[in-house]
């Protein structure tokens, strides 16, 4: 079998057992997104505003014009490990604990970051295996708009809405919450694995432009 017929053999395989699994178990329910977060008692529910501009570069600015997207403010919802639920929101870590800043999965277009979401359950399950997390993030990133779906261009949250989002998210947790860098565990599944590694990129490179341009005396308005 050639190497293309047989990707589309596995790809027809995988659709049909998604279609499947979709019949059985019905689709998902919806929790919450960035705009209706869930509220309640037992839920640790902040809003995180959106990073300074000194920390977009010139590529992602270039990115955020053409898609006519801007920074907003998201919620994000706090998990602690058993035992230290009574730990208030941004509250500092020990020496050697760990935050996770979790991403959930859904290709962009579906999922959430709340505690009751089935995908929080890997962010649950570090916290319950890991001795040094303690807490976690999970961050309600803004959702694009499929392409057949009726939704206002302002709404449909185009690349890169949700690489903003994950950058505002960390900025909340190095910068208003207080962590150190080495202190934070970025985590993402799926759609969500591809953000954290997003963001990853970004800050590193980030890092390196601003880097080169304390070498050549650039002052900071240059380096944006």
């Amino acid at each position: 079998m050639h190497r293309k017929s047989l990707l589309g053999a596995l790809s027809a395989q995988s659709l049909e057992e998604i279609i499947d699994v979709a019949r059985r178990t019905g689709p998902l329910k919806f929790v919450a997104d960035h705009v209706t977060p869930s509220v309640g008692s037992n839920i640790k529910v902040v809003w995180v505003d959106p990073a300074p501009s000194a920390l977009y570069s010139e590529k992602l600015r270039g990115w955020m014009k053409a898609a006519n997207v801007e920074g907003t403010c998201i919620p994000g919802y706090w998990t602690d490990k058993k035992g230290l639920e009574s730990t208030s929101i941004g509250a500092p870590l020990a020496e050697s604990e760990r935050v996770l800043f979790s991403l959930h999965g859904g290709a962009y277009v579906l999922g959430s970051g709340h505690t009751d979401y089935v995908i929080t359950n890997i962010a649950k399950g570090i916290l319950k295996s890991s001795s040094t997390v303690t807490r976690a993030l999970s961050l309600e990133y803004r959702l694009s708009a499929l392409p057949n779906e009726d939704i206002a261009p302002e709404d449909r949250n185009p690349f890169p809405a949700a690489l903003l989002d994950a950058l505002q998210g960390y900025w909340y947790l190095v910068d208003v919450v207080g962590f150190r860098e080495e202190q934070v565990v970025v985590v993402g599944d799926s759609a969500g694995g591809n953000l954290a590694l997003a963001l990853v990129r970004y800050l590193a490179e980030y890092r390196s432009v601003r880097r080169k341009g304390d070498d050549s005396g650039e002052d900071s308005k240059g380096r944006e």
